[in-house]
């Protein structure tokens, strides 16, 4: 499990301000336009504590590791886009490629929207950043942080082009519990043009065909309820849908099932000893640098190089689709 400073913790009222430096080597990106979402805070127990819409959403960030919040940066913007809900704080690079703002302590989401400069297509990897950023060696606050998002690019698209949507399983042993279908939507620049259902008929799988080239296209699933996760992963225009189960909490019998303990005799002190651990402590880590400078490695790599998905495991995730419990 990762840890949070505590001194993180501590109530800060001072504002942070947070710069987005958007360049391709000496080219600076101006024109693009970055959305920033408060998402949450950790509590003085350490966990984080998710705002509400994002508290509802099929995704458990809480308990997630850095490879996780790597993984879930592609749900987690494909439910926000399809909310339609409003930044904390927007706005678009100038010509010097920087856009700044003066935001409060906490947990953000940020999402880059594609531009296109000189015939070539940026697109912008969604990330996660923790402010303000806490040196670990200096024990101090950086209240001047600067971020370097991720981006590929690409030669804009001419034509129609097709999306491939794959469902997949992770509830073995309880296949019973799964949905009959799933409703999955395509999202065409943020705006909901066509919904899909997956079910065992079509072998959990579906292609949005005939989709005009040169947009932004998302899928999201409907909320699953409270039994499944979503997890969303793509490899160019193909998408897998992950549906895990959600593990039940044990019950604990109000009466032993066998026999009842022994009475203890009035000399003995019952529970002496060591205290039972009644508890979890889920910690946030902070990727952050130290130095003022906040080079995002959490950002969700939609290169194919880096974003944490090989072709293979694409293919192989592919033919798992739909084949059972995944």
């Amino acid at each position: 499990m990762i840890e949070a400073s505590a001194t993180w913790l501590i109530p800060s009222t001072t504002p942070v301000q947070f710069t987005i430096v958007y360049e391709d080597g000496a080219t600076k990106l101006s024109g693009a336009k970055f959305s920033l979402y408060h998402i949450g805070d950790v509590n003085s127990s350490r966990q984080l504590v998710l705002d509400s819409p994002f508290s509802a959403y099929p995704i458990d960030l809480t308990g997630a590791g850095r490879e996780e919040w790597n993984t879930y940066a592609l749900t987690l913007q494909s439910y926000i886009t399809g909310s339609h809900l409003t930044p904390t704080h927007e706005g678009v690079t100038g010509a010097d490629g920087r856009l700044s703002f003066t935001v409060a302590k906490g947990v953000y989401f940020i999402i880059g929207e594609d531009v296109e400069i000189s015939g070539v297509k940026y697109k912008t990897s969604p990330f996660f950043v923790f402010l303000p950023e806490y040196n670990a060696t200096t024990n101090q606050y950086l209240y001047q942080v600067f971020a370097y998002p991720k981006f590929t690019r690409e030669k804009p698209p001419e034509g129609e082009i097709e999306i491939k949507v794959f469902k997949k399983w992770k509830d073995a042993g309880h296949e019973e519990e799964r949905p009959d279908k799933v409703e999955v939507s395509l999202l065409k620049d943020g705006t909901v043009t066509e919904t899909a259902s997956l079910q065992e008929d079509n072998n959990w799988r579906h292609s949005f065909t005939g989709l005009e080239a040169g947009h932004n296209y998302l899928v999201m699933e409907k909320q699953p309820g409270r039994k499944y996760r979503v997890l969303i992963e793509s490899d160019g225009n193909d998408f897998i849908l992950t549906n895990s189960r959600v593990p039940r909490k044990p019950r604990v019998p109000k009466v032993p099932p066998e026999e009842p303990p022994e009475e203890p005799k009035k000399w003995e002190i019952p529970g002496k000893g060591k205290l039972p651990q009644t508890g979890q402590d889920w910690g946030i880590v902070f990727f952050l640098t130290g130095t003022g400078m906040l080079f995002i490695l959490l950002g969700f790599g939609i290169d194919r190089k880096q974003r944490g998905m090989a072709r293979g495991e694409m293919e192989q995730g592919k033919k798992e689709a739909g084949e059972g419990d995944g």
